[in-house]
């Protein structure tokens, strides 16, 4: 069950994402962009696109069918910021959004000018990233060795590159398991989460102060983790909440952060950005959908209103309901008001399987199955919530 619940939390928080301190400074700023300020190379995207990240902080890494191997950083009118030797569809993909000014590509991370930072850069060995760099940290592995042993350590940087807490034996220790501590950061996603500026692992069930470097084991002290990575969960026909994961590894009072059967069933439901989250009611004897979104005390910030489909995404300003969570054909947006603005429909193309991201008020349409090794087959554009072509 516990993994069922990591697998809703991977599936859901897709991915959800500083202060300063002496030592090794880099350039990168870690900053959010301004989008007027952002330089382009003065070329448009040409090409199809087969491999796409979801807008974030306005940007998108994208890469084309005939120049594979080369990644493009592009806004929103089709502008290259930057370019990138990777290959997108087996380096992140979807994933390579901006958070904090920084992007996670390729095992470094890659500011709005398109300046990568790798671990070696500051003496690491890998940056351990997704849980707290929306917090403005980055956790960092040390590993060092010679003939006799090896050395293992963990420290905390921010988002300027700077040690906030240098690396240690101790802390490494603290947040290693009988696995060690990679197969712990494998699983990042889904077991750890920030709390202000704590970083908290459920599975071990510490937390660690990434400005001083405590460890924390009284849950009193560790407190709730932000809305956003909150754990859905649901039984076999509606959602019934959200979710902490506790010390057992099934849903219960005990951990129940919102009741989400209250005012009706509840057949789809978002994470938290922003303080904000979608929802579908169905109406079950009228076979009808109804789209609102909520608070963090589960409040309606508009009346429900009527959507043809059932599985909600939102970007925490605009919400997309599609006929599916995987393989869509049909979709509807709506903005934080209940007002829709727009249609999809990809059903015409019947060679391909669709899939639908809605970020930073873009659309990725993707076609194609995924393959863990080599991404997605067929092509991706995007739209904007009107439902025309982004660019």
């Amino acid at each position: 069950m516990k993994k069922l619940l990591s697998l809703i939390l991977v599936i859901i928080i897709v991915l959800s994402l500083a202060a300063c301190g002496g030592g090794k400074v880099s350039s990168v700023s870690g900053n959010n962009p301004d989008e007027s300020a952002i330089k382009h190379t003065g070329k448009k995207i040409d090409g199809e696109i087969f491999a796409a990240s979801n807008f974030s902080e306005g940007l998108a890494f994208v890469e084309t069918a005939r120049e594979k191997g080369k990644t493009y950083c592009i806004d929103k009118k089709g502008n290259i910021v930057f370019e990138l030797n990777i290959d997108l569809s087996v380096n992140g993909d979807i994933y390579a959004t901006f958070i904090n000014g920084l992007a996670y590509v390729n095992g470094g991370f890659c500011d709005t000018t398109g300046k990568v930072i790798e671990p070696a850069d500051v003496g690491a060995t890998r940056f351990n990233y997704i849980s707290t760099l929306r917090a403005g940290y980055i956790l960092a592995e040390v590993v060092t060795s010679d003939y006799s042993n090896t050395n293992k350590k963990l420290g905390v940087l921010n988002t300027k590159f700077e040690w906030m807490i240098e690396p240690s034996e101790y802390l490494y220790n603290e947040f290693a398991d009988e696995y060690g501590y990679s197969q712990i950061s494998d699983a990042i996603n889904t077991s750890d989460y920030t709390v202000g500026d704590l970083y908290y692992n459920t599975d071990l069930e510490k937390a660690l102060n990434l400005k001083t470097g405590e460890v924390i084991t009284e849950k009193a002290r560790i407190g709730t983790p932000n809305s956003s990575l909150w754990l859905l969960g649901c039984n076999s026909t509606q959602y019934t909440g959200y979710y902490l994961p506790g010390e057992s590894s099934y849903l219960s009072e005990e951990n129940l952060v919102l009741d989400l059967t209250e005012n009706g069933v509840v057949c789809s439901a978002s994470s938290f950005i922003n303080g904000k989250a979608a929802i579908v009611y169905r109406n079950v004897s009228a076979n009808k959908y109804y789209v609102t979104m909520i608070d963090e005390a589960g409040k309606h910030l508009f009346e429900p209103v009527e959507t043809k489909y059932n599985s909600v995404q939102t970007d925490g300003k605009y919400i997309l309901v599609s006929d599916s969570a995987w393989g869509c054909d049909y979709a509807e947006i709506f903005n934080d008001k209940g007002e829709k603005t727009g249609e999809i429909d990809v059903s015409a193309d019947t060679s391909k399987s669709y899939h639908l991201y809605i970020g930073d008020g873009a659309i990725l349409v993707r076609g194609g199955i995924i393959n863990m090794m080599s991404g997605y087959s067929g092509k991706a554009y995007y739209l904007d919530t009107n439902s025309n072509d982004l660019f």
